[in-house]
Formats: C-alpha cells, sequence, structure tokens
C-alpha cells in the first residue's frame, strides 16, 4: 500500500515536532481522572520511550475526521521491534501532538 503524499507530509511533522527537545504531546479523552490513551498504553505495556521512539519514526497509514478534528494512523515500532500504533490529533498552532488512543499490534 502506498502512501500519498498527505500521509507522507502528516508523518513528517509528527516525527519533526516530536524529535524536538522537550515535545508538546498531550494525552486526550479523557474518563474519571485519567485518559484513555494513557490506559491503553499501560494495558499493553507501552511506555512513553516506546511513544517517542513511534512517532519520531512513525508513518501514516489513515486519516479521519471524528468529532470535529482530524485523527491520523501513527505506525512505528518500539526498541524491540514490536509494531505499535497510535491515534494522534494535531494542532499547527503549538506544534502539539495529541494522543487519542494507542496499541501494541499483536
Amino acid at each position: 500500500m502506498t502512501q500519498s503524499q498527505e500521509h507522507v507530509d502528516v508523518a513528517a511533522k509528527i516525527r519533526r515536532w516530536c524529535r524536538k527537545e522537550n515535545p508538546n504531546i498531550t494525552f486526550g479523552f479523557y474518563h474519571d481522572g485519567s485518559t484513555h490513551s494513557l490506559q491503553e498504553m499501560d494495558n499493553d505495556n507501552i511506555n512513553l520511550d516506546d511513544m517517542l521512539r513511534c512517532l519520531r519514526g512513525c508513518r501514516v497509514s489513515d486519516v479521519r475526521l471524528e468529532n470535529g478534528e482530524w485523527r491520523y494512523r501513527a505506525e512505528g515500532k518500539d526498541k524491540d521491534g514490536r509494531d505499535l500504533v497510535f491515534i494522534v490529533v494535531l494542532y499547527d498552532e503549538s506544534e502539539e501532538v495529541k494522543v487519542v488512543t494507542a496499541w501494541a499490534v499483536k
């Protein structure tokens, strides 16, 4: 499957923003004082280093408009070669990457 130019450009933006010394990464979708994304990362034993490694080398395989936001499926690998998926929303004005959910491909 080939990526569209839009996907390539978005992936480059995610990689660039996440390679900053202090990347602006937030975790969305709050439930009961926690976040869905952090709960899902914990469920699949994905730590913050795994997340950064994946996003700093990701490719974008899908884009969808949900709840009024463009959500991108960013895929990559952790240090052990495990395939990871992060659904993210991007905010250009603040160069923010909001992680909506995440999982390890089994």
